[in-house]
């Protein structure tokens, strides 16, 4: 912009200079001369228009859930102070009584076991202790309140959220997942209600980053979206999927090119109502079509399967059976318009 502001005032300026013409011209000319630098002059000068962009109304990420500041600050200043007097009483008072001529030596490790104890006790209780919950949104579920409502209520298997919690000494880690990785739990006395599996995550981890999170504790606090509704979206799925769990781990068989293959029994229920009793179907199925257990295979089959589903006479989405997986006609319509929507986008 200051070039462009600079390279106008100097073509202004340029125009005003009187300009000496090097050969005789009549006066008609010379005016059709003037007037012709005096609209190139204007037309420098003027700014280019800058093109509106509507913003989003919601962030990438939006807070669904806080515990509230009253508590995150007490739980955060309770971990600070046991670990201050556990080290004053390692530290000082311990030594003091230890050196001490009238005192058995066995009263030295009873301080210091008092000042111990407290702390791991509090650590203990407070580190699955949850602060807040962040959602991570598809870019059409930021542009309306409707539409982030219909994501909410439709969540796919790889939404993310981001947890956050406090490590020993108070300060925040954030714990990013997929919602399908969490699972309803009881853990810690009661303390923890939500779990996810951790060890391919630590696998990959540096030793000095220490592990992953792995339990989380929700309770009480509020929702900051939509009165809440977004959280109670994300609880009501989570639970939904603990409870299809144990039903999407059971395979069934089914026999193709003369041998038999196990399949998910959402898959199988697919089949077996997609068929025809009379003649042969010839279907396309990503999860036995492409090889799961090959990881190149599967990064090469990826990138083709837009040109498969675009190419194909007709496309399928299976929900499963209403009944057994409790997905009402109004759920499975909302999920349509979102899918409608994540395509137009």
């Amino acid at each position: 912009m200051f070039i462009q502001r600079l390279i106008s005032r100097r073509a202004v300026q340029t125009f005003r200079k009187p300009f000496i013409y090097p050969f005789p011209l009549s006066t008609s000319s010379r005016n059709s001369i003037q007037h012709l630098s005096r609209r190139l002059a204007s037309s420098t000068t003027r700014t280019v228009p800058r093109v509106s962009s509507k913003k989003q109304i919601f962030p990438e990420r939006v807070l669904v859930y806080h515990a509230g500041t009253g508590r995150t600050v007490f739980l955060g200043s309770l971990k600070v102070t046991t670990i201050f007097i556990a080290t004053f009483f390692c530290a000082v008072l311990g030594p003091t009584y230890y050196y001490a001529e009238n005192e058995p030596p066995w009263v030295s490790v009873i301080v210091i076991l008092s000042g111990i104890i407290p702390m791991i006790s509090v650590l203990y209780m407070t580190s699955p202790f949850v602060n807040y919950i962040h959602l991570r949104l598809p870019p059409f579920a930021r542009n309306s309140t409707e539409l982030m409502r219909r994501f909410t209520k439709t969540l796919p298997r790889d939404a993310e959220i981001d947890i956050t919690t406090m490590n020993v000494l108070g300060k925040p880690r954030v714990a990013r997942m997929k919602i399908q990785d969490l699972s309803a739990a009881n853990e810690r006395f009661g303390l923890v209600n939500y779990v996810r599996d951790t060890k391919a995550i630590n696998e990959r981890r540096k030793w000095w980053m220490g592990k992953a999170v792995r339990q989380f504790g929700v309770h009480g606090g509020k929702g900051s979206m939509v009165g809440g509704e977004a959280w109670k979206d994300i609880q009501a799925a989570i639970a939904k999927r603990g409870e299809k769990g144990c039903r999407e781990n059971v395979t069934m068989p089914i026999e193709m090119d003369g041998s038999t293959y196990p399949v998910t029994i959402n898959l199988y229920s697919a089949l077996r109502n997609l068929r025809k009793p009379s003649e042969v179907r010839l279907m396309w199925v990503d999860s036995i079509s492409i090889n799961q257990r090959d990881d190149e295979e599967k990064s090469q089959q990826v990138n083709l399967m837009r040109d498969m589903y675009a190419s194909a006479n007709t496309c399928v989405v299976w929900f499963g059976d209403f009944l057994d997986h409790g997905i009402t006609m109004t759920e499975a319509t909302a999920f349509l318009d979102t899918l409608v929507e994540m395509i137009k986008i």
